[in-house]
């Protein structure tokens, strides 16, 4: 009887902290994008109105923990070790960084636009081309809030109720 109830206790603990994990994976997501669109907008600051040379952003962007300080790591990595274009370390940047973190594909590609635009000499274009791109992403950063919110719950109740419902059937 007591390993039947101490098994119960794994299976339903073990599904609720399955629930909880997925509902943290989204509050999560939805840092991680304002973040980005944070350094991002940093970034156009320093490029548009200082003229901050691009070595200089990314060596203050590492200061940054967490997963903008990552992909600015692997950037810098890409520039100066590797030698890459701009364009394209930001790019290799992005995809290394994709792999590590829980940004979507259609995330990481808005992302890979900021190479793109940062390439450019024009300092409009470069201004126009990040502020779209900062948009974008705090858009696509209201919309996980929402998601979280929406779901973070559901999550959560499924993982406990799952585990207790199956904890009902196995019995």
């Amino acid at each position: 009887m007591t390993i039947q109830l101490l098994g119960a206790i794994f299976i339903v603990v073990g599904s609720g902290l399955e629930g909880f994990r997925r509902a943290y994976m989204l509050q999560k997501h939805q840092r991680v994008l304002i973040n980005l669109a944070n350094a991002f907008s940093w970034m156009q600051n320093e490029i548009v109105k200082r003229q901050t040379p691009i070595l200089d952003i990314v060596k203050d962007q590492q200061l940054r923990k967490g997963d903008v300080e990552l992909l600015y790591e692997k950037f810098n990595h890409h520039l100066v070790v590797s030698q890459f274009l701009l364009r394209d370390a930001w790019i290799e940047a992005v995809k290394e960084y994709g792999e590590y973190s829980l940004l979507n594909q259609e995330d990481l590609e808005w992302i890979e636009r900021i190479g793109e635009a940062i390439q450019q000499f024009d300092r409009q274009s470069i201004d126009k081309e990040l502020s779209f791109v900062i948009d974008v992403l705090r858009n696509r950063h209201h919309e996980a809030r929402n998601r979280a919110i929406q779901f973070g719950k559901l999550y959560k109740t499924l993982g406990v109720m799952g585990g207790v419902l199956l904890v009902l059937l196995l019995s």
